[in-house]
């Protein structure tokens, strides 16, 4: 049975309301199958309360794969390099504090 592995890749997000973040993860795994969760985080503080509501929620994901050419001793060497975009959307009304989680398996 495959094994489901969960990381944070992004810790302490913060968005204001309406606004978008574009976050990537350099040197992802290859051959893996991956889902993103963005889970809100609390915002309030004894000073201001905690009456808060946050709303976010991840609207794009894409991978990009680079190779470069580069001179080898012999011929020609190749590096690979395979990236994982996101963007994290504040979809409410106010301030919104974030943590992105992935799960990978593969």
């Amino acid at each position: 049975m495959a094994t489901v592995n969960v990381t944070t890749i992004v810790q302490n997000g913060s968005l204001e309301a309406g606004k978008t973040a574009h976050h990537w993860w350099n040197n992802a795994p290859w051959g893996k199958v991956f889902a993103l969760e963005v889970v809100p985080s609390e915002i309030g503080t004894t000073q201001t309360g905690f009456n808060h509501v946050s709303e976010v929620q991840i609207t794009k994901q894409w991978r990009k794969f680079i190779s470069k050419e580069k001179p080898g001793s012999i011929g020609v060497k190749v590096e690979t390099e395979l990236e994982l975009h996101f963007e994290v959307k504040n979809i409410g009304t106010e301030k919104a504090n974030y943590q992105v989680k992935m799960a990978y398996i593969g």
